[in-house]
């Protein structure tokens, strides 16, 4: 199979797709591997490591007129569509449940590609294995971006943690205790800091938060029932708030943390929303870039980026990719009809194949017709 990865053209996108590892393990296998030049500048790798790895280096629109099977970090944008053609495998982040309009969405049917989503893939225990690393990168740089914000000079002049008894620190309330929630708690955690966590199950939060620090640490986080009373009680106090819970169907109002509550923190707090998702569970929240990243709310500093483990490109890199390979390698070595067929995980991390969507879940969120996927499977 022709395997190609084009560059990202997203502002402050620095992670690639593929790696030179990946590059010779396919090409050891038979497959043709086409990158466009300087791929992997941003993330470690050189053009040369990826020759000498056995890739074909060529610019953007030999990438796709090439390759049957697209491997990229980030969904594609508009003006990179022109570069599909039908018949091709889409397999990266696609996120079509969060910001992409609809029209964007119709505009990948349109294509005539099948389109697997990285953050869909779900293993039979309902862990999400090509997510769930990101979710772990995330909460641990929020963190670091957070304690860089509440100092002097844009924020309040503290610092977080404790260092003595009645000296003041930053009070950290984070909002959801998933993945991205867990690995910001531990981050703070680990220099002492004063941190609460809104959640929907608190009474197991000390449990699933031992997963990832030992347990005496664990028992040091307050937990508390995430309701619009308990939120409307903490935040006023909160000198540093990150919202890491996302949308769940079963969630119907407009948003969790309303504008009115920010609006009761002081001047020179910090709010962060790790989803990145604008104005949905965070009223005040609209994704910003690496380049770009904070802005104001009458007083309240606000870090919004969309794309948050870009900014630990190598790091970030080397870890999704040790979990993308497995299904890469699966998908070139079968072809991508047996690897659907053969592989329940991956089959769940399919968005479309070709004009017909496939996913359940996004399709009722953002109003699709749902096919049937055994015979949209058929068309390929």
């Amino acid at each position: 199979m022709i395997i190609g990865s084009p560059k990202e053209i997203k502002i402050g996108e620095a992670r690639v797709g593929m790696t030179p590892l990946m590059v010779r393990e396919l090409n050891n296998a038979g497959h043709e591997i086409v990158v466009e030049n300087g791929l992997g500048e941003l993330s470690g790798h050189s053009d040369t490591e990826y020759e000498e790895a056995g890739a074909t280096l060529a610019k953007k629109q030999r990438v796709f007129d090439e390759a049957e099977f697209i491997v990229k970090f980030k969904n594609p944008f508009e003006k990179e569509l022109k570069y599909f053609h039908e018949g091709q495998i889409l397999f990266t982040y696609l996120h079509l449940d969060e910001n992409a309009p609809p029209s964007y969405t119709e505009s990948l049917l349109n294509l005539g590609i099948t389109g697997i989503a990285y953050e869909w893939v779900e293993l039979d225990d309902g862990s999400h294995p090509l997510l769930d690393p990101m979710s772990h990168v995330t909460g641990i740089v929020v963190a670091q971006k957070a304690m860089d914000l509440i100092t002097y000079p844009k924020g309040k002049a503290l610092m977080v943690g404790h260092i003595e008894p009645g000296i003041p620190s930053a009070r950290v309330t984070i909002v959801g205790g998933g993945h991205i929630g867990l690995m910001t708690a531990k981050t703070f955690l680990g220099i002492n800091a004063d941190v609460t966590v809104v959640d929907k199950h608190p009474e197991t939060l000390v449990e699933r938060l031992s997963r990832f620090v030992p347990g005496d640490i664990a028992k040091r986080v307050k937990g508390v029932l995430s309701t619009n009373e308990n939120l409307v009680s903490i935040i006023p106090s909160t000198d540093i708030l990150i919202n890491a819970a996302v949308r769940r169907p079963d969630f119907k109002q407009p948003h969790l943390i309303t504008k009115e509550m920010i609006l009761t923190m002081e001047p020179g707090s910090v709010v962060i929303d790790a989803t990145a998702c604008d104005k949905d569970m965070l009223e005040t929240s609209l994704s910003t870039t690496h380049l770009d990243p904070i802005y104001d709310v009458e007083g309240i500093i606000h870090y919004c980026v969309d794309n948050v483990p870009s900014g630990v490109a190598r790091t970030s890199t080397a870890l999704l990719t040790k979990y993308t390979f497995p299904y890469i390698r699966e998908i070139a070595n079968k072809g991508i009809k047996k690897a659907l067929e053969d592989n329940i995980p991956l089959q769940r991390g399919v968005q479309f194949i070709r004009d017909k969507f496939v996913h359940e879940y996004v399709a009722k969120k953002k109003g699709f017709e749902l096919s049937d996927f055994d015979e949209a499977l058929a068309l390929l």
